[in-house]
């Protein structure tokens, strides 16, 4: 699997990671994960519903989220942010 961004999400990514090093580190580890592993524990992998029934999303922290879909064997990052914002 590969991992890509859109614009928007490319930008939300690097301005949190500019803002705390630390969660750069963690969001890093969990794409990481993500490509290899997707169904992995610590993730928290779960399909959404509503607006967004064609996207999942995984667990970086309690209260960060990563929203994606799956393209074939891609991710496609739609969106990263904290709970309240992505949901």
């Amino acid at each position: 699997m590969k991992i890509y961004f859109d614009k928007q999400s490319f930008r939300k990514y690097q301005k949190l990671g500019n803002k705390n090093h630390i969660l750069k580190v963690k969001i890093k580890k969990a794409l990481q994960l993500l490509e290899k592993d997707p169904v992995h524990p610590s993730l928290r992998l779960h399909k959404l519903s509503g607006k967004r029934k064609t996207a999942w999303s995984i667990s970086v922290t309690m209260d960060l989220r990563i929203i994606f879909q799956f393209k074939g064997k891609d991710i496609f990052i739609i969106d990263i942010g904290k709970h309240d914002e992505v949901y």
